[in-house]
């Protein structure tokens, strides 16, 4: 005597097998077996890197190519300061990367506060996140796209660099409070309007 599943793991493995594409076999699927299946036609892939290069000089960011890499460099100026600005294109992976960085590196003394900082402006975010190399004090506000699969549009890029554009502005003068001594709690809940 065979057992059968319980209805909820009945549905599990129904859910599965057709989320994966393949269907319960049917009587009248018997004669269609031996057919094979349709190859669907894989559209050209596109360049990202020139479409990021396009973009960016069409909408007059001045990107400079690192040479041999597929990385650009510009500048932007936010509210307070000037910031390097890198796109990291990585062609075989298909994705984007965009890096806010500012001109200096926190000091070792104060990377325990700096790390404190970024960790609280992170939660919540919805895009983005900031990171800081311990080694060297570098510290980088990174938005970034996956497109396996997809186009890469100019709205998807202007995107790409706004949010991390203005993100970055809104927290650097924060980060430049920390660094002059203030209590990164009270900082983050200053910007934030937080009470």
């Amino acid at each position: 005597m065979s057992k059968s599943l319980p209805p909820f793991l009945a549905c599990l493995l129904a859910a599965f097998v057709l989320s994966a594409g393949h269907a319960p076999a049917r009587a009248q699927d018997k004669d269609n077996a031996t057919q094979p299946p349709a190859v669907t036609k894989q559209p050209t892939q596109q360049n990202l890197f020139q479409a990021v290069l396009a973009f960016m000089e069409k909408d007059d960011w001045k990107p400079a190519q690192i040479p041999g890499k597929t990385v650009l460099r510009a500048y932007f100026k936010g509210s307070n300061e000037f910031w390097m600005v890198i796109v990291n294109v990585r062609e075989p992976a298909r994705q984007v990367a965009v890096y806010s960085i500012p001109q200096d590196k926190v000091p070792p003394a104060l990377r325990t506060a700096a790390a404190e900082y970024i960790t609280r402006a992170n939660y919540g975010l919805n895009i983005g996140n900031f990171e800081m190399d311990f080694e060297d004090g570098e510290i980088r506000f990174k938005t970034s796209i996956d497109l396996e699969g997809g186009i890469l549009t100019d709205k998807m890029i202007a995107n790409l660099l706004g949010a991390n554009c203005l993100i970055f502005d809104k927290y650097l003068p924060g980060l430049r409070q920390v660094l002059a001594g203030k209590p990164p709690l009270e900082v983050i809940k200053a910007i934030e309007g937080k009470k």
